[in-house]
């Protein structure tokens, strides 16, 4: 898992500020990008925009998801992102930040943790269809690459890098 090594600092320095699982945070990134800080993934269907009278270019790109977490321009938009770019969210520390802070919300606001968290980070809410998650592969997904993350210890202070 050499991918997760150049982000080690960033991902413990924010997922620090908003009590969040380094761990979780880093199977985020993983399956979310294969730890490629500049994904990006236009999404059209996205309805969920943030402000009004949005030019061409803000709705493209708050239909957009980007950077390790592909976080949604609109999310990062309803999260506090003040930057009239929203490819800054391709910086690690700053797709990083969004995206912790996007799970702080579903943990703080919305009472989600675990599974419910995870399912909702993907989907918008823990939605479930004969009490399975309707997208539990992605639940499956993230909870396979934390254990295996977790298993490497990287966020272990001692443990040499």
């Amino acid at each position: 898992m050499q991918r997760v090594k150049p982000h080690i600092g960033s991902i413990l320095s924010v997922s620090g500020r908003y009590d969040i699982d380094p761990y979780l945070v880093a199977a985020f990134c993983e399956v979310e990008s294969r730890f490629n800080t500049y994904a990006i993934r236009y999404e059209p269907h996205y309805r969920w925009l943030v402000g009004e009278n949005l030019s061409p270019t803000e709705t493209i790109s708050q239909k957009t998801s980007w950077g390790l977490m592909q976080v949604m321009g609109a999310v990062a938009r309803e999260r506090g992102l003040r930057s009239k770019y929203l490819s800054v969210l391709t910086e690690p520390k700053t797709g990083i930040r969004f995206g912790c802070a996007h799970l702080a919300w579903f943990r703080d606001k919305k009472g989600y943790s675990g599974d419910d968290m995870i399912a909702a980070y993907n989907a918008g809410s823990p939605r479930k269809k004969n009490g399975i998650y309707v997208n539990q592969g992605y639940v499956d997904k993230v909870n396979r690459h934390f254990q295996e993350i977790k298993n490497l210890a990287l966020f272990d202070p001692f443990v040499q890098i």
